[in-house]
């Protein structure tokens, strides 16, 4: 289930930070998850000049 909620989290634009803390799960079952079901979703970086 919770990876329905990061792909559809991932398709409106969220970023990886805004997902978990939306489904609730650690960040390391977040990344755990996005590595076991091969989710393509790429980092958002912040870039300073």
């Amino acid at each position: 289930m919770n990876v329905l909620h990061i792909k559809e989290a991932r398709d409106r634009g969220l970023s990886r930070y805004a997902t978990k803390n939306l489904i609730g799960v650690s960040s390391m079952l977040m990344e755990r998850l996005i590595k076991d079901f091969a989710i393509d979703y790429p980092l958002h970086r912040i870039r300073r000049k």
